[in-house]
């Protein structure tokens, strides 16, 4: 009898674990859309006949995941949805993973539109960083260490890096401005949407600041 409880014991534990591996795991793939398609899943003409719509975003799924997923997937939505209109001429959505490993998800998703009518199109950068372990989106002191104030510091990293590339805003000196990123092996990308610290005509563009230039400033828990 002491042999069948152990190996139930034992069963039922290996089935638990495998449980958590497989329901840990998680896929990404990619929905695209085109003005067509919107208008056929919408049930009205959201879109004018002539309007080029180019859709690609990111659905994550997994078992243990899926709140936080959930929470994910319905960004690219609420990004493009200011730009859904008969007035819209060019509308695109797309994205890149750059990291996906047991840790952390990050990805960054790149709009660009135009308006009939409109002076100049416009673009901008939304990045996604989720921390996996813990279920939660990842923010900027989850990453930086807030007891060495890295603001200052990181700031000028960026400067650095931007050079004399594009005048710069005083908005990246602002003391309440906290630039945005996304988490990738090896580094970290600040991302910026066009007109958000230079003018219209840089564009929305990346920073990219390796971990070696890092050290000091990143929090101890942060897994590289």
């Amino acid at each position: 009898m002491n042999i069948i409880r152990i190996s139930t014991v034992v069963f039922l534990a290996c089935l638990i674990a495998a449980l958590f591996y497989w329901g840990g795991r998680y896929r990404i793939t990619t929905v695209k859309y085109d003005a067509a398609e919107m208008n056929r899943r919408a049930g009205e003409k959201i879109f004018a006949d002539d309007a080029e719509v180019k859709i690609s975003f990111p659905v994550i799924k997994s078992l243990l995941h899926g709140k936080i997923f959930r929470e994910a997937n319905r960004i690219p939505k609420e990004v493009i949805k200011p730009f859904v209109s008969k007035d819209t001429v060019y509308l695109s959505l797309s994205y890149d993973i750059m990291r996906a490993d047991d840790r952390y998800i990050g990805m960054v998703l790149r709009r660009s539109s135009y308006f009939r009518r409109a002076a100049h199109g416009d673009s901008s950068v939304t990045p996604v960083n989720i921390d996996l372990r813990n279920n939660r989106f990842v923010g900027f002191y989850d990453v930086f260490d807030k007891e060495k104030a890295p603001l200052p510091a990181v700031k000028s990293l960026i400067k650095n890096k931007i050079g004399n590339d594009c005048p710069l805003f005083d908005t990246l000196d602002s003391a309440d401005f906290v630039p945005r990123f996304v988490l990738k092996k090896g580094g970290v990308d600040f991302v910026f949407s066009k007109y958000e610290i230079t003018p219209g005509y840089c564009d929305s563009f990346d920073v990219n600041i390796p971990n070696t230039a890092l050290k000091g400033l990143l929090r101890a828990d942060f897994s590289i």
